[in-house]
């Protein structure tokens, strides 16, 4: 039998916890779900005191969104966060045109497969430069004050190898 309503019951199922591993909501935080025979979609949409993540938690599953609309919504929001990138890598750009095309039908699981594993491997490029410019900018900020130390006196060349050892 398909799910109709949102209950607490069928919130339990799911899994609901709180933001803390391990923590689940307790059956007072989950009351303003409503009455016992729940909520509609658009009744937890609107719920107002909720976070939006947590309602959109309960609502994008398949029990009330089709599979193809979920991916087609996941592209929306990825074209959303990719137009906020000047230049954005052409892998992920690929990726999400790949999933729009598999959600209507017009790309097959192994394209998508592949899509994804290109943009996983953008997304990870991404990921090393940017903890390279953080390293960067750390090493940079340590060596400023090293050259602080030695404008003020602090080292010199009578005292490196004390200093050396001082951070």
């Amino acid at each position: 039998m398909a799910v109709t309503r949102i209950t607490i019951p069928y919130l339990r199922q799911r899994g609901a916890c709180c933001s803390r591993p391990g923590e689940r909501y307790s059956d007072y935080a989950l009351a303003p779900l409503g009455p016992p025979e729940g909520l509609t979609t658009i009744e937890v949409c609107d719920l107002a005191g909720i976070p939006a993540a947590d309602r959109l938690w309960v609502l994008l599953h398949e029990d009330w969104i089709p599979a193809a609309e979920l991916r087609l919504l996941a592209c929306w929001w990825a074209r959303g966060a990719l137009a906020l990138v000047g230049t954005p890598d052409p892998r992920s750009v690929a990726a999400v045109e790949t999933a729009e095309r598999f959600a209507i039908g017009l790309s097959t699981l192994e394209e998508l497969a592949a899509a994804w594993a290109a943009a996983r491997d953008a997304a990870w490029a991404a990921a090393c430069a940017a903890a390279c410019a953080a390293a960067c900018s750390a090493a940079c900020a340590a060596q400023l004050a090293d050259v602080r130390r030695v404008l003020v006196g602090e080292w010199t060349a009578e005292n490196y190898l004390e200093c050396r050892s001082t951070p």
